[in-house]
């Protein structure tokens, strides 16, 4: 269950990896890289098709990345998810998000039985500081439909 201190636990996070960082600047991972970037945090990609990303190293798999990941964000499609969270909990990684609408029925049920549970259900910038429009509006409807983490 995801609980806020699940989710500032993650945020408090050294660096994060993101599985699925398109190459299209206007895909959602490639979004999220630049935004993470944009705030001085460092970020590795993961994407099997290609060896660069906005100009950065890219890794093709999860295994691939440097010991030091502590943190993945899985903006894949769903399909893939299973495979990516068994990577991960192989490569040792233990804060993992996976964006709303990734997750698959095979990936939820491995995912309830990690420790910890990897976050899911949520858009990871309903809760990335400053929250801009139109996240926060989301924000707030999940606050007032009591759907929102406490």
């Amino acid at each position: 269950m995801t609980t806020q201190k699940t989710i500032d636990d993650f945020f408090a996070q050294p660096n994060f990896a993101i599985a699925g960082v398109s190459r299209d600047s206007i895909k959602f991972g490639n979004i999220i890289y630049r935004a993470l970037r944009k705030k001085g945090i460092k970020v590795f990609a993961v994407n099997p098709n290609t060896d660069s990303i906005e100009g950065d190293k890219c890794y093709h798999t999860i295994i691939d990345l440097p010991s030091e990941t502590k943190a993945l964000i899985i903006v894949t499609p769903a399909s893939q998810t299973a495979s990516i969270l068994k990577d991960a909990r192989e490569k040792g990684i233990k804060h993992i998000w996976i964006q709303q609408k990734c997750e698959s029925k095979e990936a939820l049920v491995f995912a309830d039985k990690m420790d910890p549970v990897p976050i899911y259900g949520y858009c990871l910038f309903m809760f990335m500081k400053p929250f801009t429009f139109p996240h926060n509006m989301h924000r707030f409807f999940f606050k007032m439909s009591k759907k929102y983490p406490h």
